[in-house]
Parts: C-alpha cells; sequence; structure tokens
C-alpha cells in the first residue's frame, strides 16, 4: 500500500482496521487497557498487533526514538 503524508509517499504493508485504529491510538499516546476498552480487542491482541506493525517499520519504538530534555546529555535509561 503506497501513502502519501505531507508530500511524502511511503510504502506501507497492508493493515486491518483494526490494525489501523491500534497505529492511531499509539500515536496519541493510549496504553494498551485503554485500546482494548475502545475497540473492544483483548490487551494480549494489541500487544501482538503492536509488535507486528513495530516489525514491519509501521510504528516506532518509543525508546529508541527518546531524547533527553538536554541533547548534551546521554540518555543511559
Amino acid at each position: 500500500m503506497l501513502i502519501c503524508e505531507d508530500w511524502k509517499w511511503q510504502k506501507m504493508p497492508v493493515i486491518t482496521s483494526d490494525e489501523a485504529d491500534i497505529i492511531k491510538m499509539f500515536n496519541d499516546g493510549l496504553d494498551v487497557k485503554e485500546m482494548s476498552k475502545q475497540i473492544e480487542l483483548a490487551e494480549k491482541t494489541i500487544y501482538k498487533k503492536i509488535k507486528k506493525l513495530k516489525n514491519e517499520g509501521v510504528l516506532k519504538d518509543d525508546k529508541v526514538d527518546r531524547q533527553t530534555a538536554n541533547s548534551d546529555e546521554e540518555d543511559i535509561c
């Protein structure tokens, strides 16, 4: 699937409607428990779908992209 966001084309894997909802809620900062209530999927299923989407490069792992408040310091967590 090709998508255009801010005039940049990206090739993305085909996703289900549940996965699209998970992506939106993940990017909005909702935790898995909140997602489970909203889309009525088991938390275990949501964790599996998030892992799949991260492996496919659709979602970015927040631990990898985290920056410190002071750019001169290292992130040691």
